[in-house]
């Protein structure tokens, strides 16, 4: 199958790899055998975007830049018997940047992919004609895997991601969990990410897998959310990492808990503490934990996997 892709694959790790999402979609289309005529976002002349698909049997968008992509564009690679097709990695309904969602080209695709499940989230996107299936993030497969030990790398709790600068006003509780880990355990405690040092591709590696506790984090509007969390569950048991995690509806869909992953109540700084203080001290029930996590992520919650269940639906509703 021969799959137009438009994306941006411009930003790299330091290493020369790639790390976001349309590098790791390419790569994993190809590898499952399609053949993909990626065209970069930013490039796209008005009105040409038609004629650089043409031939294709499938359309597929993932956004960085806005208007790029208009909805005329998608009506005349339609009327080629394109379908058409987006993928998006993050939460939007009911939080600032929904406002876009009834008009934005963004979302008039055939069919849309994102990894919101909860019943509110599929009645908003219902309510504005947006045919959208839930797909979860995932993790890139040849970035899954445990990193070797490494003296270097070894800490005993870490977060990677933003701290009390997070841009999400709906999202206040980062700020407030990156302040009491630092508070709670001072320099037992190191965060990665802006503004602190970034850490990609290899590097999270060999972070989360010498690590002995990650802590994870997904924007929950008002702690009640369900079946949305950012694709740091899949990255850091993917990467080998040992993952805390605050427990959102759905989460377990993927994650046995205290077997695969550990999860504790969202606000629960008590329970955070005594989970951290215990793994921390038991070295193999954390290690057994460890390994089984990250074999469950390598087995199932993959680009792969999520690629294979993606195409697997556009074939069932008759798309491709």
């Amino acid at each position: 199958m021969r799959v137009s892709y438009v994306g941006n694959i411009t930003n790299l790790a330091s290493d020369g790899l790639s790390f976001n999402t349309e590098n790791h979609i390419r790569l994993t289309l190809e590898a499952l055998g399609h053949e993909v005529n990626f065209i970069q976002e930013n490039t796209i002349k008005l009105a040409t975007l038609p004629d650089l698909v043409a031939g294709s049997d499938m359309f597929l968008w993932t956004r960085t830049w806005k208007d790029r992509v208009v909805t005329a564009d998608l009506k005349a690679i339609e009327a080629q018997g394109i379908p058409t097709v987006s993928f998006h990695l993050d939460k939007y309904t009911g939080i600032k940047r929904d406002g876009g969602l009834g008009t934005d080209s963004f979302w008039q695709t055939q069919y849309v992919f994102s990894p919101e499940g909860s019943t509110e989230a599929k009645q908003v996107f219902k309510s504005l004609g947006i045919n959208q299936y839930y797909l979860p993030a995932g993790v890139f497969d040849k970035e899954c895997y445990i990193a070797p030990s490494q003296p270097e790398y070894k800490h005993d709790i870490v977060f990677v991601g933003g701290g009390v600068e997070y841009a999400h006003p709906e999202w206040q509780y980062r700020g407030k969990l990156v302040t009491w880990l630092h508070n709670t355990y001072g320099t037992a405690f190191t965060k990665f990410g802006h503004p602190h040092k970034s850490m990609r591709g290899q590097e999270l590696n060999k972070l989360y897998s010498n690590s002995k506790i990650v802590i994870g984090d997904s924007l929950c509007k008002d702690f009640m959310d369900s079946y949305y969390y950012s694709d740091r569950a899949f990255e850091v048991t993917g990467r080998g990492g040992f993952l805390i995690h605050p427990y959102i509806a759905g989460i377990t869909d993927h994650f046995v808990d205290r077997k695969e992953a550990v999860f504790y109540a969202f606000d629960n700084f008590r329970q955070l503490k005594n989970l951290i203080d215990y793994y921390l001290e038991h070295d193999t029930e954390r290690e057994a934990i460890r390994l089984a996590g990250h074999e469950r992520t390598a087995r199932t919650n993959t680009y792969k996997n999520r690629m294979i269940e993606m195409l697997a639906i556009l074939k069932s509703e008759g798309a491709i």
